[in-house]
């Protein structure tokens, strides 16, 4: 090999070397060099923890046990009328394309006499207890894959709450309330609490129209009319005399809706899971005959006066302890009036204002 052969060869070994050398760091610059936390990061790791993560989506439907005790039970039955095509509500109601829903809630899954159920239906196991009610009203073809049923659903939380609320009422015995919600604040009639019950209070005579801080008030008892005093203290400038006087008979009928499911207010009416309402004001305190009344609510005794009613519709487990009605009352001042004027009117003698 002569001088001028060994300079071409060395020439080539060094420009190999040169471009091998910026091979490899235009390489490093392009894919950063990964070793256990030495190199840097890659880019994609860095954008994965800067973006925010997107909020995952609810498997299934909200949980309803804890809104049950204070569901509007009129709303529901207002919501049913979006299945009237296809069911029916009352006691012995009949089939269309749906079943009878009357004493639904607690019943067995596809039991109803008569009615032909999809397999799908028919092959579900349990029962249509709230949980289950809860998920079927939510989407029922994604909790019963296969059911006839073709309503889409009901995705409010409130609007599935007021609904099984209202179905819970068409039972002559209604299931309890699930635990883990709000104590059972089941109609009158229902069972008895296990809790004791206070001592009755002494009982108002019937020509007794005394006012309100002049009624007894049993040594112990944080209900009797200390309910009263605070409403009265939030209205001064208009008394429930005056209230009932300005009343509009109309707006009372249209309030008292809010009680149908549970009572009736017609003479001679039939008792539902509370008693009939028909001569209520100025009638003795839990004297309906054929209807149970719970302790605390005979324990109240009395009459039911005027000023009881007010009180009592205001918040009727705070006044009534131990009582079992489920509605929550009225706030409105003006409201309880229409609805206490209206009531007035069911009776043949109507008792003489205040």
């Amino acid at each position: 090999m002569d001088f001028y052969e060994f300079n071409k060869l060395a020439g080539g070994l060094l420009l190999a070397g040169v471009v091998t050398m910026f091979i490899g760091i235009f390489g490093n610059t392009l894919v950063p060099k990964q070793d256990g936390g030495h190199g840097a990061e890659p880019h994609g790791t860095e954008m994965a923890a800067a973006a925010p993560s997107a909020p995952a989506k609810p498997a299934g439907p909200e949980p309803i046990a804890a809104m049950l005790a204070e569901a509007d039970i009129a709303r529901g039955e207002s919501i049913t009328k979006k299945c009237t095509t296809c069911h029916t509500f009352a006691d012995g109601g009949a089939t269309k394309q749906g079943p009878n829903l009357y004493n639904i809630v607690g019943a067995d899954i596809a039991a109803r006499e008569g009615f032909g159920y999809s397999d799908a239906m028919a092959e579900h196991p349990g029962e249509w207890d709230y949980a289950n009610l809860n998920a079927f009203l939510f989407k029922p073809k994604k909790f019963i894959k296969g059911t006839k049923m073709t309503f889409v659903g009901l995705k409010k939380t409130r609007d599935r709450a007021d609904l099984i609320a209202y179905l819970r009422t068409l039972s002559a015995s209604p299931r309890p309330l699930p635990e883990g919600g709000p104590s059972e604040p089941a109609q009158e009639g229902e069972a008895e609490p296990k809790a004791a019950l206070p001592a009755p209070p002494a009982p108002v005579q019937a020509a007794e129209q005394a006012p309100l801080d002049a009624l007894p008030e049993p040594e112990g008892q944080a209900w009797s009319f200390s309910l009263i005093g605070a409403a009265a203290a939030a209205e001064p400038a208009r008394s429930l005399a005056e209230r009932l006087a300005a009343a509009d008979l109309k707006k009372g009928k249209k309030v008292s809706r809010k009680c149908a499911p549970c009572h009736t207010f017609d003479k001679g009416g039939k008792k539902r899971i509370g008693p009939n309402l028909w001569n209520i004001v100025g009638a003795d305190v839990g004297a309906r005959e054929g209807f149970k009344y719970s302790k605390g609510m005979i324990a109240f005794g009395g009459k039911w006066t005027y000023e009881r009613l007010d009180a009592y519709l205001t918040k009727p487990r705070k006044v009534v302890k131990g009582g079992k009605m489920a509605f929550v009352g009225l706030k409105k001042p003006k409201d309880r009036a229409d609805v206490i004027a209206f009531m007035r009117t069911m009776a043949d003698e109507p008792l003489p204002l205040p």
